[in-house]
């Protein structure tokens, strides 16, 4: 699929979908517990993106193989240098739900999860960084969720960080004022007001959830064309939740169940490449959901964006910790598409 492309759709899928969802909420993402479940034994495939992860990805699919409802599992490999493919070679001949797409070079974590979904029979698809250990029962309780509310496009977990504590996978869509606050002050200070607000979704109605792991309904994922391949790494997550709430469809999160991930784990930092491409791909956010009046402030993001990026590259990473996982705005494994 490439970029701009939408996906082709049953026709029937495509009937049920042009319409807003009955009952919807407008798109006001919501929290959303387990639930009675409707298909207990409908599989739940599986979708992950590698590159050089060959420290990661046998515990990642360990840990998704323990889990009930668990359908196929497809790899997406995107020109691994290490161990990785020679290593997910033998967890396909060890596994028969295990499938190796490779690549053949790195495609981009949006563009390969496109192409791993393309690979995958199932109602509900999940796509999971390679450097994350799923909970037992976290498919189980994603997939309830979405058995439970048809207007539920996608719902994640809990994440947590290796020392426990939690990660705000949750959040708002930012205003003008509360972007350019979190932009420029987290860079050095993040507890501040406008970082906190934009941190704040991690209550009840969160309008976009982070992409370390994400459980979609096909036909809405689909719909909406998948994720935007023009984002090579980074944002990817927030486009599509804001692409599917323009639509209705409503973002979710189950915090009875987490997965812990461990930041960068696919490849060693390559920090002024990641920089440059958190900021090209916030910046095409930008110009995409910016309409109407609001879109005369955007030589204003442009120019903050711009002040925050160099200020980024040329202090040293010790005076801006904040950005040890570039900021964290997206989905925090982005490193490992940066080959």
């Amino acid at each position: 699929m490439t970029s701009g492309q939408q996906s082709p759709l049953r026709s029937s899928a495509l009937q049920s979908l042009a319409q807003p969802p009955t009952g919807s909420a407008g798109g006001a993402g919501r929290e959303v517990g387990g639930g009675p479940s409707l298909q207990d034994s409908a599989p739940i495939d599986a979708v992950v993106v590698t590159y050089n992860s060959q420290g990661h990805i046998e515990a990642c699919l360990a840990s998704l193989r323990a889990n009930q409802r668990l359908g196929q599992i497809v790899v997406v490999d995107c020109a691994s240098t290490d161990a990785t493919r020679s290593m997910l070679i033998e967890q396909t001949a060890l596994h028969n739900n295990v499938t190796l797409v490779d690549a053949g070079l790195n495609l981009g974590f949006g563009r390969a999860v496109n192409r791993g979904v393309a690979a995958t029979t199932s109602a509900y698809v999940a796509v999971f960084n390679p450097d994350l250990v799923a909970d037992a029962g976290s498919l189980v309780a994603l997939g309830a969720a979405l058995d439970a509310d048809t207007n539920l496009a996608v719902v994640g977990p809990l994440v947590r960080n290796p020392d426990g504590s939690i990660y705000p996978s949750a959040r708002s869509f930012p205003s003008p004022g509360v972007a350019a606050g979190h932009s420029l002050l987290g860079l050095f200070w993040s507890e501040n007001p406008w970082s906190r607000r934009y941190r704040s979704a991690s209550g009840a109605n969160p309008d976009w959830i982070s992409g370390t792991a994400m459980l979609f309904r096909r036909d809405a994922f689909e719909f909406v064309g998948g994720f935007d391949e023009r984002y090579f790494m980074y944002v990817e997550d927030l486009d599509i939740c804001w692409r599917l709430r323009q639509h209705s469809f409503e973002v979710g999160i189950v915090r009875s169940v987490g997965v812990t991930h461990e930041i960068g784990g696919s490849t060693g930092p390559k920090r002024r490449r990641l920089l440059v491409e958190h900021h090209r791909s916030a910046w095409r956010f930008a110009k995409k959901s910016s309409q109407g009046s609001a879109r005369v402030l955007l030589p204003i993001t442009a120019c903050v964006l711009l002040v925050r990026l160099v200020a980024a590259l040329v202090l040293p990473p010790r005076a801006t910790p904040h950005l040890a996982g570039i900021d964290n705005l997206s989905t925090r494994s982005a490193e490992s598409q940066a080959g």
